[in-house]
């Protein structure tokens, strides 16, 4: 991670995307960065803000309820929901853009670090971006306006005065073609990878151990069916499986045969359970890769349907020392004990 420093004490406003939690989690070692010299702000929704009290529960926080919401299903691309969602997109940039100019006034605000989301900006601040899709790629059936939609993206990131990519800037990175392009923006920067496990403590304490560790994250359904789909695929193996849930508002344990379910786990003993285990799978989001990454750890990455995102990195990646790539299709046939 390669951060900036922002000279004086500055007021700071953080505000990432409420598409799951990723971005949040990702802005977690960012906060860290600026919190001891500035006076840092947290914003976001009612799901963001409850998961940063769990590590601040002394920064100022302010919730902003946009109304949008991401609901993955097999449909999703129809021509009907994909127009639709574009219109929430416009909608969440027009609510973000009053926003921040209301909160720059009430707070006094400095610097804008918005993760994701293109309308967090005023004209009175320092306007950061956060992003690894400079180049977003769009479903095979809607190619015909990839570059329509990779021109707006990229006018949209020059209204802020520096966009952050959290990659490293050699070859293809992590992030590929999302965020490596021939000719890049003048106010882009690569400022390495974010995840809230570098340089943490990883003194093994917690004496459970699993086999398998399978870490559940993103937006429902999808979230919910992976579940399904991984219970029936290692339900009565001969190994042993933890499940990560991630729901933070719960603390349970649970066990089904082999298979034991924590619905939410400090970060530390996350961070054990699945340095000890033998193979990590997980969706392929980025915040997640970025964190497997930094641990190094052997991982499967399965792509969440539809999301291109997911699918493109789990492509390009599957050569990566790391990795194992496959679709949720291919599962079941899957023998995993190769893998260990």
């Amino acid at each position: 991670m390669d951060l900036p420093t922002l000279g004086t004490a500055k007021t700071i406003l953080i505000a990432p995307l409420n598409w799951g939690l990723g971005h949040a989690m990702r802005m977690i070692p960012v906060i860290n960065f600026y919190k001891s010299k500035h006076r840092v702000i947290l914003v976001g929704e009612k799901e963001i803000l409850a998961l940063w009290k769990q590590y601040y529960p002394n920064l100022e926080k302010v919730e902003i309820n946009s109304g949008f919401q991401v609901n993955f299903d097999i449909h999703f691309f129809s021509v009907f929901r994909l127009f639709s969602f574009l219109r929430k997109l416009q909608t969440l940039e027009r609510h973000d853009l009053n926003k921040a100019i209301q909160l720059q006034k009430e707070f006094n605000a400095d610097i804008i670090i918005s993760d994701n989301r293109y309308g967090f900006y005023t004209s009175k601040t320092k306007n950061i971006l956060v992003t690894h899709q400079l180049a977003p790629i769009l479903p095979a059936r809607y190619k015909i306006f990839q570059s329509l939609v990779r021109k707006n993206i990229l006018k949209k990131i020059q209204a802020f005065d520096e966009c952050w990519v959290p990659d490293e800037e050699y070859e293809m990175g992590l992030s590929g073609k999302l965020s490596h392009l021939s000719v890049m923006p003048q106010n882009v920067k690569f400022i390495g990878f974010l995840s809230r496990f570098e340089n943490t403590d990883t003194q093994e304490n917690n004496s459970q151990y699993f086999d398998i560790v399978v870490i559940l994250s993103g937006p429902e359904p999808q979230r919910s069916l992976f579940e399904q789909r991984i219970v029936r695929w290692l339900k009565n193996k001969p190994f042993s499986v933890a499940i990560f849930q991630g729901k933070q508002f719960q603390s349970v344990v649970r066990e089904m045969a082999n298979i034991t379910f924590f619905s939410n786990v400090d970060d530390i003993s996350f961070l054990q359970l699945v340095k000890k285990a033998k193979l990590v799978v997980a969706r392929a989001g980025y915040s997640t890769i970025m964190d497997l990454n930094i641990l190094q750890k052997k991982a499967i990455l399965i792509p969440s349907p539809q999301q291109t995102e997911q699918e493109y990195l789990a492509e390009h990646l599957k050569n990566n020392t790391l990795f194992t790539t496959i679709s949720e299709q291919q599962l079941q046939s899957l023998d995993i004990e190769t893998l260990f």
